[in-house]
């Protein structure tokens, strides 16, 4: 037998009480609460309420609302446009899934790998270029000044430092909320960036860890090889 209350919950409840009985012994008249109350552990409690309730976004009607015209609109995946690209350019590439899409981009220094993905729930194209190889020890200060150098100078997307794979990578992103469709000409753009991007990154990021050089001797380095390319 389910014994109910009519006390209210409070969230500092919902952390520290770890009895099974409490998503019985309350009655709660918010949906969101009740899957809060349901969660099994304090870890996933705390994720629930960060997709129930942190959405400062969504509760200032900012973000756009699932509509006709977006569900339309993503019939046709966008990672279809980069396929075609990378056929007319001849470009290597692997479709891992319906979702995402790996690209081999020539450069100067070395085959740039680039991941494409497609979020239909959030109707976003990503953008990820890892550089190869794990960074010894003791530099991490300098690639994060090095990053930091190297994001004064973009004009889309960003470079991240991934502590759990001791890489750096380049991210960017385009949203096609409300049916946008992504053209040929957007889709090489976002190409274009990414490329740009990794010839830049890539050699600075060789001569911070192999060379001892400083994070901007590093990128001065790199622009420099750079523009004496024919």
């Amino acid at each position: 037998m389910t014994y109910l209350s009519t006390e209210p919950l409070n969230f500092q409840r919902i952390f520290t009480d770890k009895s099974p009985y409490l998503r019985l012994s309350t009655r709660l008249k918010d949906p969101a609460l009740v899957r809060i109350a349901n969660a099994h552990s304090v870890s996933l409690r705390v994720k629930t309420i960060h997709w129930e309730y942190m959405s400062y976004a969504d509760q200032r009607h900012i973000r756009p609302s699932p509509n006709l015209a977006g569900a339309l609109g993503v019939r046709q995946n966008p990672l279809e446009v980069f396929t075609r690209i990378c056929l007319a350019e001849g470009y290597d590439y692997e479709r891992v899934d319906i979702n995402e899409l790996q690209i081999s981009l020539p450069g100067l220094w070395c085959e740039h790998e680039v991941s494409m993905t497609w979020n239909a729930a959030t109707e976003q194209v990503q953008v990820f270029l890892l550089f190869d190889g794990r960074m010894p020890g003791g530099r991490t200060d300098d690639i994060c000044r090095l990053m930091s150098l190297l994001n004064e100078r973009l004009a889309s997307g960003h470079f991240d430092y991934w502590d759990k794979k001791r890489c750096l990578v380049y991210r960017d992103s385009a949203s096609f909320r409300g049916g946008a469709k992504l053209g040929t000409e957007q889709a090489m753009d976002m190409l274009a960036h990414a490329l740009d991007a990794a010839e830049r990154g890539y050699p600075a990021c060789q001569y911070v860890i192999w060379a001892g050089k400083s994070p901007e001797d590093a990128l001065t380095s790199a622009l420099v090889d750079l523009a004496a390319q024919p």
